[in-house]
This record gives C-alpha cells, sequence and structure tokens, in this order.
C-alpha cells in the first residue's frame, strides 16, 4: 500500500504537539522572529525570462522539475514528519534510527526540502535541498555541499526498504551543459512525471520565500499559476438563463485575496470537478492556452457570451491544487506571463548555456 501523495497521513490533530512542530521548524530553518516563522518556510523559485538565461552559464546546476506535490521532511524527537504548504504535519510511520547510542547523534534535528510523487506504483520523496541535518544549520553552504551532507548524514542511515511506505532518493543534479540530455533523455525514462527544468545556483544559501537563485523553465503550454477560485453564474445571452459557466479567478495582493484581470472559462467535466469542493476554497492551477477562451472580469449576472464568441488565448483550469491554501501573489502571476510572452524554449536555454554561446 502506497501513500497518497496529497494526504500521506492523518494531519497531526493535537493542537499542543502542532505548536511544538511549528516552533521546532521555525528554529531548524532559523526563520524565528521573521514574516515566514508561522508559515512554510520553503524557497519559491521564480519564472525564467530571456533577461536571465545568460545568467544561467555561471555557476548554475540543473534538474529535471518533478511533477509532484512540495514537502519539507523534518525529523524531530524520533519521529518523521511531512510539512506541506499550508504548514499542515503529517507523521509519517518510518522509524527514525539513531545511528549511535546518544539522542544528539541521532538524525533528529533535520529538515529537507523534496517532492513527493509515485514512481509506478510506489511513493517516493525526492530530496532537493538541505536546510538543518541533525541539529547543524546547513543553509549556509553551496547547493552540492548541502545535499552530501544530506546523503552522509541522513540518506545513509535511513532504512531502505520498497516494504516501507515511503522512499527516499537525492535528486541527481546536472551541469548546465547536459540540459538537453536532461529534458530529452533523461526525462522521458523517468517513472513520475514532469513539467519542466530547475535551475539552481550552486553558490547560494538556501533562503526562505521567494528565491531569485532559483529558476524555473517550463514549456510554453506547461507554464502555470495558482489562482484561488469561485463559481459565478453568468447570464447566457441566448438563452437569458443563468448559468455556472465561469469561475472568477483571485490572486495574492498584500496578504488579500484580489479579483484577477481575468475570468476562467470551465467546460461541463471541469465545473463537475469543481463542484466536487464547494464550498471550500478551490485553489487551481491554471495554464496559459492560446486557444482557450478568453474572458475579462464581469459582475456576477452578467450578460455574458458563449465560448465561441469569445477571443482566443486565456487561463485554463490544469488541476485542483489541494495542497495550497493561498493563491500566488500577483506579482507572481505577472512574472509567469512576462515568461510566456517571452515564449523561452529549450533550444533558448541550451545555446544559453552553451560553452561556445
Amino acid at each position: 500500500m502506497w501513500l497518497d501523495v496529497n494526504r500521506p497521513s492523518e494531519p497531526v490533530p493535537d493542537s499542543t504537539l502542532l505548536d511544538d512542530l511549528k516552533k521546532a521548524c521555525a528554529q531548524l530553518a532559523r526563520t524565528v522572529g521573521t514574516p515566514q516563522e508561522f508559515q512554510f518556510p520553503g524557497s519559491q523559485p521564480v519564472s525564467l525570462t530571456r533577461s536571465e538565461l545568460r545568467a544561467l552559464r555561471s555557476g548554475f546546476v540543473v534538474c529535471e522539475k518533478t511533477d509532484g506535490v512540495r514537502y519539507l521532511l523534518m525529523a524531530w524527537k524520533f519521529k518523521l514528519y511531512l510539512i506541506d504548504r499550508r504548514f499542515i504535519f503529517y507523521p509519517i510511520s518510518i522509524p527514525c534510527p539513531s545511528p549511535a547510542p546518544s539522542y544528539e547523534d541521532s538524525v533528529n534535528g533535520t529538515l529537507l526540502d523534496g517532492e513527493l510523487v509515485l514512481d509506478k506504483e510506489h511513493a517516493v520523496f525526492y530530496i532537493f535541498d538541505a536546510i538543518c541535518v541533525r541539529k547543524q544549520n546547513v543553509s549556509h553552504l553551496s547547493l552540492l555541499n548541502r545535499l552530501r551532507v544530506a546523503c552522509s548524514d541522513f540518506l545513509y542511515v535511513m532504512p531502505r526498504s520498497l516494504d516501507l511506505p515511503l522512499v527516499f532518493l537525492l535528486k541527481k543534479m546536472y551541469h548546465t551543459r547536459d540540459t538537453r540530455l536532461v529534458w530529452t533523455v533523461m526525462v522521458p525514462l523517468m517513472a513520475h512525471g514532469n513539467d519542466g527544468l530547475i535551475f539552481t545556483r550552486d553558490g547560494a544559501a538556501y533562503k526562505p520565500g521567494t528565491c531569485r537563485d532559483i529558476l524555473k523553465w517550463k514549456p510554453l503550454e506547461l507554464n502555470s499559476v495558482d489562482f484561488c477560485c469561485e463559481m459565478v453564474a453568468g447570464r447566457n445571452t441566448a438563452t437569458g438563463q443563468l448559468e455556472m459557466r465561469y469561475a472568477k479567478l483571485m490572486w495574492g495582493c498584500g496578504g488579500s485575496l484580489q479579483a484577477a484581470d481575468d475570468m476562467i472559462y470551465v467546460d461541463e467535466a471541469q465545473r463537475a470537478e469543481l463542484r466536487k469542493w464547494e464550498p471550500r476554497p478551490i485553489f487551481l492551477e491554471c495554464v496559459w492556452d492560446k486557444a482557450w477562451p478568453r474572458l475579462r472580469a464581469m459582475p456576477e449576472g452578467s450578460p455574458w457570451p458563449s465560448a465561441d464568441q469569445l477571443p482566443k488565448g486565456g487561463f485554463k483550469m490544469h488541476k485542483v491544487r489541494e495542497d495550497r491554501n493561498a493563491p500566488n501573489d500577483k506579482s507572481v502571476v505577472e512574472a509567469v506571463m512576462r515568461s510566456v510572452e517571452d515564449n523561452v524554449t529549450i533550444d533558448d536555454v541550451v545555446r544559453a548555456v552553451s560553452e561556445d554561446a
């Protein structure tokens, strides 16, 4: 039996224990007294645009962008927890060993960054960064050195068996000159989904929140943003009837929700999926599709045209994001749209990182 990547276990229900775990996470991540103290302290990449292409030649490494669910992995008091973007803690029933007799020499006090995904039929946590290992904060080290510590002091002492509910693996990093190899050869061979590449500046320290030392590239059709949405009624101009054919999109702005410039057209299958989540807040990952109907934001109940009367080029629902409790900020949406307009292709990236460019 494998884990549900969106809900790997029942969340920690005890409020006292949860508060203790959040405090421990903040201590390990060194976010106490910062805006991230009571939030998910993971680094967030920014979209790669043409203006940043040349920078990739100096000190970056590249890896595939796993299409899984982002978590931090925390080892604390001989127990393992996965922490999602909503700062919810999921206990994992895997032994947390001590390689030496004393508590201080155990893997307790470890905080790693990674992605949970199903590889064929088994859940795998791919570690792509480290914040703290055995109570030693490593965020100041280079990326490759952070991963070396995670490998030697955590992975090597953890139990490894396909009988466990979860397997831990280190994500492979490559020199940027191997970018085409990674995308065209390595990615198709992998047992899990992928939606792009991640470029990380090796010499940069680990930083919570938005980090310009981590750049994500996606093919044009996979560039996505996360909105909060709610279904709204519009009046069919042909029949005069109110119909739920559109969703109001909201992005983050100063810590609150703000209506986005566009709404989103949803077909019958998508409406059925969204109804499953009502009345809970719905967070959607949306892609920009040049063939999808586009509708500017309008008041509820306004007469709305049918899809074939709308101009093309709009946001399209990709999937519901169960792991989010807030949408992308307006600035993130704008950055992704600049990336869409730039339309950086894999050939552009390969040319930028090649030694003779």
